[in-house]
């Protein structure tokens, strides 16, 4: 995918998941995997949006590449999806 898309990827589905938390309210999440999946597609569009604007993020006084925070919040995303 080019880069100058992600962000419009991003902000399409921050918008999909807003539009479907507001079309159903809180009852959809009601579970653990609802919240992890729901929490993951937000993280996932974040880092979209993210990654198509700025090629890095400094964290302290290190540079780290936007693709490792993907690689980072995917092992997270799993981590918690394997221990429910």
């Amino acid at each position: 995918m080019k880069r100058r898309i992600a962000p419009l990827l991003g902000v399409v589905i921050l918008g999909s998941v807003s539009a479907y938390l507001a079309a159903f309210g809180p009852s959809v999440r009601t579970g653990l995997l609802a919240i992890a999946l729901f929490v993951g597609v937000v993280l996932s569009a974040v880092l979209f949006v993210v990654g198509g604007i700025v090629d890095s993020v400094s964290v302290g006084d290190r540079t780290v590449p936007w693709n490792a925070l993907v690689a980072i919040s995917t092992g997270i995303g799993l981590a918690v999806a394997t221990s429910l």
